[in-house]
């Protein structure tokens, strides 16, 4: 059963990113992938594109092959990742336009990613988008932008009572406040 295979190697995928064992969960997350196409899941195939991604931003994957990956997930979709799991990869193209120098080019994105959430009205997500965004304000120097996009992120998720990425918000804070 295809859909059951792509379940199983999607925990597995999953499970393996958040180890730490992201070339692993690339290989789990591409065999998902291709057992979620089989079963003809389109939800499944977004999900499991989405923990590909994930993987690949997180682990060893050249930027420029995470960049390839996302453009042909969307192409696939006709420009549209319908989960949020999957078109939470469209998170990683600014990351990588950030780590590749673009800054502006990630800028852009930034706003446009926050512009649709915001729209959608997916706070929390919007919240774990500031962690990557505070990213290329560091690295550009702009510690007091980051300070300001990290405090309206601590606050938001304070007060949806979220611990998990809010401790990754306040050490990024509490950098951009030390410079």
């Amino acid at each position: 059963d295809h859909e059951l295979l792509a379940r199983a190697h999607l925990s597995r995928a999953w499970i393996l990113n958040w180890l730490g064992r992201a070339g692993d969960a690339i290989g789990e997350g591409m065999q998902a992938l291709d057992h979620a196409e089989q079963a003809g899941s389109s939800a499944l195939v977004n999900e499991a594109a989405g923990a590909v991604a994930s993987a690949m931003r997180w682990g060893p994957t050249p930027w420029a092959e995470l960049e390839r990956f996302i453009d042909e997930r969307v192409a696939a979709g006709g420009g549209r990742l319908g989960s949020r799991l999957g078109a939470g990869m469209l998170n990683y193209r600014p990351a990588a336009d950030a780590a590749r120098g673009d800054l502006d080019l990630a800028r852009r994105r930034f706003a446009q990613r926050r512009q649709e959430l915001s729209e959608r009205g997916a706070t929390a997500f919007l919240h774990r988008l500031t962690m990557d965004e505070a990213f290329l304000e560091l690295r550009a120097g702009e510690f007091a932008v980051a300070a300001r996009i990290l405090e309206d992120a601590w606050r938001g998720l304070e007060e949806a009572r979220e611990h998990g990425f809010r401790s990754t918000i306040g050490t990024l804070l509490a950098e951009s406040l030390a410079h």
